[in-house]
Order: structure tokens, then sequence, then C-alpha cells
């Protein structure tokens, strides 16, 4: 009987109840190729399906992409291929990986299991490179087992397996796999450390490898009970439109401090510097009461506004890239925005296809009988800072004609007195849903 790549407990675990689809993130690299080998060997019953990201940063991308193609088509597993826009303004590969998760979780159900090619080695590196970083406690270890990612959860089966035991399992089943240069490149943190770092410590500290391993064992136990401790501070602290800076205070900077990493931790999936934690921390609490505050960490913005703190997605380049055609709906959808059009009596006047959507507010005013500034209307509508900044306008040549409706605010749609039509005619109505502190609620107070 050939023994499964797989552990017992993950084995269990993938075929336990509740588990209707399997997904597995496929690279087409040693790791993942080896994981969806095992899983389809291995297990029965959930659908399998498998994910590759194509992030379009090297030559060859496409070329893998097809190779992932073929290895599906001989394993019987239906491939879906998704293709990113990574912002390389900033560190590629925090980029490429926001991307990638974003994917994921738009592909993500209940009952699905998404599962990462993550083994020990790699842990091994993230703990030693968060304690570079300057983490301890619950931060040492990077990568946990198993997370919720947004109606499904992420699982790593393989984290107590050696990337040596791998190599033989794709060498015995004849597995053929993409080798990325990229892994070579010692311009990247991981890299160095992988390569360099860690056969000088080998040299000279004995055993060292497998103590380090068992230390982020025991640390995986502290970090659980951290983030459960943390969970029943966030629902003490959590309100109908965010989070109540006054009860964040109360919990003390120890405990609050645990309660913001934690809700980074979960909805990232990475782990902050405690420096950013500590900045974070401030401009949340010694700005209570004064101007709106925002502190951006990790893809995501901690903003404050009116005694409640909010955890959103960071506006990226696809947010700020200028106005766009009118028909484009949901031309914002890729980071947390999606428009929604439809025909109804009333609203605005079918006929104009020169109209433009933009995030230009400041000094745009509305004529509604009388002309009124956008940025005052939403503030009297109770609209938060954060979902203001990202809720798009329609406009032509440079005059706001039309805000749509924004249900979470009960904020109805306005249209400008000229380009509205009467409730016995047919115009067009927009709604816009914003990705905001409920997802990120969802996220860290599931059980």
């Amino acid at each position: 009987m050939t023994v499964s790549l797989l552990p017992d407990p993950a084995l269990n675990a993938l075929r336990g109840p509740g588990v209707s689809r399997i997904i597995v993130g496929f690279s087409g690299g040693m790791d993942s190729v080896a994981l969806l080998h095992a899983v389809v060997q291995d297990i029965e019953g959930p659908e399998i399906l498998a994910l590759h990201i194509n992030h379009g940063l090297h030559s060859d991308s496409d070329d893998w992409q097809r190779h992932c193609e073929s290895l599906c088509a001989l394993l019987g597993v239906d491939l879906i291929c998704k293709r990113v826009q990574v912002d390389k303004h900033k560190s590629v590969e925090t980029a490429a990986r926001l991307a990638r998760y974003r994917v994921f979780e738009d592909h993500l159900s209940a009952g699905d299991l998404l599962l990462l090619a993550h083994h020990e080695d790699d842990q091994r590196e993230t703990g030693f490179f968060q304690l570079l970083r300057g983490h301890s406690g619950a931060g040492l270890l990077g990568m946990p087992m198993r997370r919720p990612l947004g109606q499904g959860q992420i699982f790593r089966p393989l984290l107590g397996v050696a990337q040596n035991e791998i190599r033989r399992y794709v060498q015995d089943h004849a597995l053929g796999f993409i080798d990325d240069p990229s892994n070579q490149d010692l311009s990247h943190d991981r890299n160095f450390i992988r390569h360099q770092v860690f056969p000088l410590l080998d040299t000279r500290f004995k055993g060292w490898s497998e103590r380090f391993t068992g230390q982020l064992t025991e640390d995986e136990e502290t970090r659980r009970l951290l983030i459960e401790v943390a969970r029943d501070d966030l629902r003490s602290i959590a309100t109908e439109t965010g989070w109540d800076v006054a009860a964040l205070m109360t919990l003390g900077r120890g405990r609050a401090i645990n309660a913001l990493k934690t809700m980074l931790m979960l909805v990232t999936g990475s782990v902050p510097a405690r420096a950013q934690i500590d900045s974070g921390y401030s401009m949340i609490t010694q700005g209570a009461g004064q101007a709106p505050g925002v502190f951006a960490v990790l893809g995501f913005e901690f903003h404050r506004h009116q005694g409640v703190f909010n955890l959103v997605p960071a506006m990226t380049d696809s947010w700020i890239r200028g106005s766009q055609p009118a028909e484009s709906d949901g031309i914002w959808s890729e980071r947390g925005l999606s428009l929604q059009s439809s025909v109804a009596l009333g609203g605005l006047k079918i006929d104009r296809s020169d109209l433009r959507w933009t995030l230009e507010k400041s000094g745009r005013t509305i004529d509604l009988d009388r002309r009124t500034a956008v940025s005052e209307l939403l503030s009297q509508a109770g609209i938060p800072v954060w979902a203001r900044l990202r809720l798009p306008v329609l406009e032509l040549d440079q005059k706001v004609v039309a805000i749509p409706a924004l249900p979470r605010w009960q904020f109805k749609q306005r249209i400008a007195s000229e380009h509205a039509v009467s409730g016995q005619q047919l115009g067009r109505h927009f709604i816009a849903r914003l990705e905001d502190d409920l997802n990120v609620k969802g996220i860290v107070l599931s059980p």
C-alpha cells in the first residue's frame, strides 16, 4: 500500500463532514504538483478543483499556465486560471500576494477548503523571517494551519511535511513541474534566508533547525490562545458601524495591541510588524475626538472617525486611475466596490452616453433644486470618511449629475435636477456596494 504524502490529521480534515469542495492553489511548481496529485489519489467525495494565478511577472508566465493546464488534464482535474494585475510601484512580492488572495477569496464559497502547498521548510523560513522583523509570541509563526478566508477556509495540509519528502514523492510518481528561476533570486529576503543564512547556521549549530521548528509548534498553541482572547475582546468592542475606540482603550494597551494585531493577521494572512501595530494604535487612540485619521498597513487601512475605527481594503491604482465611462458597471469591483445599475421609474435620463464615473469629489457640487456640496451631502447622511473616499459619482463636463445609492447607510440615489426623469418615466438607478468592516467582522468574529 502506497503511503500518502498527506499526514493523517490532514486526511481526516479533508475527508470530514462539511467539506463541499477542495480547491488546490496550483502554481505548477513542485510543491503544488505534489499536493494536487496526493489529493486526487487519496480523497474521494468532495469536488476537487485547481486554481492557477497568472501574475504576468515573468516572460514565461503564459507557458507556465499552459503547463498547468496540461498537468490538470492528465490528472482529470478542472483548472481555473485567473490573470491578475500586480501593482509594481510597491513591493512586487507583497502586491502579488494581495492580488492572489483577492482571487482566492472571490472563489471560495461556504464549505470550501483552499489548499496551499506550504511545507515545514516554508514554515521555518517564515518563522525566522518574522523573528528578524522583530516579532515574538503569536507573531513568530507566520502561517496558521487553517484560517477563514471569505466564505471558506485556507488549509495548509503539508506544514508538517519536509520538502525532501515532497521531492521524493514527486520523483517516485514521475511528476513534471515548473522550476521558477525567481526562487534562486537572492534579492528576495526569503531566498536569501533559504540559500545563504540557513546553510551557514547548519554548519555552526547542529540540530538548530529541528529545535526551531519545535519552538514554532509550541508557539502555535500560544497563538491560538491569544487569538481567542483577541476575538473575545473584539466582540466586546464591535458596534453596528465599526469598532468602538473608547472600548478599545478600556482593554488596556497590551490587550488592545493584541486585538489589532489579531485582526490584521486574520484578515490579511500576514503578521504586521510591532512598529506598524504601535503606529496604528496611536492613530486610533490618540486622535480620538479629533479630525478623522487613517493608517495604512498590509494592503488595508485603519480609519478613525467620530469615536469609531474601521479596517478596510486600501485603495489601489485601479481605484484612482481616472474617470471611466458610465457603462462600466463594476469598474472598481476588483478592490472592494461594485456598481449595479437597473432601469425603473424615475432616476437618471437614459439617453445620455457621455457620462463618466469619477472618485474626484473635492469642491464638486450637485444641483438638487439648490446647489449642494457633494462632500457635505455625504457627511450629513452619516457616511464615514473611508466610504466617501471610495464612492464614485457620475459626472458630465466635471459637473456631478448623479450619486449612487448606498443601502447600508440608507442613502438614496441623488440625481441633478436637469438630468432626472419624472416618476412616470423610466430612468437608470445605480447602487454602490462597498467592501467594508462587515467583511472584516465576518472573518474576525467567526468561530
